[in-house]
């Protein structure tokens, strides 16, 4: 008998074997390519959160004065000085009164404080350099500042 109709268990092994290279190729290169593409949605979501934070922060307090070198904005609140300073390596930090030190944004390439009477702005350029601006007012200035 000469049955030769059907698929040799040898033939169904290289099949299975050509199919599973093919599939761990086209995982790989997918991976590859969603992360080349792959636009940092977590930074985005930080750098937002920092200036809704600044900016409430902002709101209540009674004055603003921004210097170039270092890159940094001090708020005066309830006879306190709340100061956001551009550190190393690449950081944003946040203290009260010129003690503690809280992170309040990483991976920034540069940062820049700027004030014009009660209106602040803000401009952040991530390790990538995309930019991201802000622009806010203090709502309870005191006279004279």
């Amino acid at each position: 008998m000469n049955n030769e109709r059907g698929f040799t268990l040898l033939s169904m092994i290289m099949a299975l074997g050509i199919m599973m290279i093919a599939l761990l190729l086209a995982t790989s290169v997918m991976s590859v390519m969603s992360h080349r593409f792959k636009d940092d949605l977590g930074l985005r979501k930080e750098i937002s959160l920092f200036f809704i934070q600044t900016s409430r922060e902002l709101h209540s307090s009674q004055g603003v004065k921004c210097y170039d070198s270092p890159s940094q904005m001090i708020l005066t609140k309830d006879n306190q000085q709340i100061s956001f300073i551009k550190s190393n390596p690449n950081r944003v930090i946040r203290q009260v009164g010129g003690q503690g030190y809280e992170i309040v944004l990483q991976n920034v390439r540069d940062i820049r404080f700027q004030s014009s009477g009660p209106f602040v702005s803000i401009q952040v350029v991530d390790m990538q350099n995309h930019s991201y601006f802000w622009q806010d007012q203090l709502y309870l200035m005191k006279e004279g500042q």
